[in-house]
């Protein structure tokens, strides 16, 4: 599933290559997103710290690695789709 929408992602086409190599992040996502969007359309200016917190406190068992590349990711899609809905 892509991060902007909730629907199946069609097959890929013959001859290309899958390039994303985190479906265990990928999995979780949307879930996550609704864990942190209050943080993030909050008016707290340090939101990265919490947010750190929040997805730690839901997936425990996240290395901190994967814990960073998420909390990256819903940022970013988070202003992704703010940008979409204005």
């Amino acid at each position: 599933m892509t991060p902007e929408s909730s629907a199946p992602e069609a097959p890929l086409p013959p001859g290309i290559a899958e390039r994303r190599t985190h479906p265990h992040l990928r999995a979780i996502f949307e879930d996550a997103y609704l864990i942190v969007e209050p943080i993030l359309s909050s008016s707290v200016s340090s939101t990265s710290h919490f947010i750190r917190i929040a997805v730690h406190d839901a997936y425990p068992d996240l290395p901190q690695q994967d814990i960073s590349m998420l909390c990256g990711a819903l940022e970013r899609v988070y202003r992704e789709r703010r940008k979409i809905a204005k």
